[in-house]
């Protein structure tokens, strides 16, 4: 089957449906939210989709702006939920995820010499991620090293090295 155009109802999405009472049922099956995906995305990159429309169930919004049908990526393919490629960044695990802790995350103030480890690894015994905060402002940097070696997600990351990235935590 032909690719559904971008959106159109049959275009791989998560949605909710309510009736406003909290109990929309469908032949006594309760719905909430739901992921629409058509079998066409159940082959080649299609587990990118899947896995994209899955984090949005789980709370993650697109990292890219819709414009009159067109995307702005301030991210890119650095992130699943831009371009489907590789893990999200470590702020949006944190942020929407709880896959990483604010603890877990230290914040660089002084020069020195940090060691990093990459960003697939696990929080717990790994540093795979600093941040650093903007004077005056409640906006900050991270610094994570993304590996395209590390597995089949970040395999398809534009590059393996360091990734610095602004956020503005009231953009979301």
């Amino acid at each position: 089957p032909a690719q559904t155009d971008w959106a159109t109802f049959l275009w791989p999405h998560m949605s909710s449906i309510y009736d406003g009472t909290g109990k929309t049922e469908v032949n006594g099956a309760k719905i909430g939210r739901y992921n629409l995906i058509t079998t066409n995305y159940f082959s080649g990159s299609g587990y990118q989709v899947i896995t994209h429309e899955f984090m949005h169930t789980l709370g993650y919004p697109d990292m890219y702006i819709y414009n009159s049908g067109t995307f702005t990526d301030p991210i890119g393919n650095w992130t699943m939920m831009c371009g489907n490629t590789g893990y999200p960044t470590v702020w949006e695990r944190e942020r929407y995820g709880g896959w990483v802790s604010e603890e877990q995350i230290p914040t660089i103030s002084k020069n020195g010499f940090y060691e990093l480890s990459d960003a697939s690894k696990n929080p717990e015994t790994n540093t795979i991620a600093y941040k650093i905060n903007v004077p005056n402002s409640d906006e900050f940097f991270m610094v994570e090293y993304r590996n395209q070696n590390a597995n089949e997600y970040e395999a398809l990351v534009p590059n393996t090295g360091i990734i610095v990235y602004r956020v503005d935590p009231d953009r979301y």
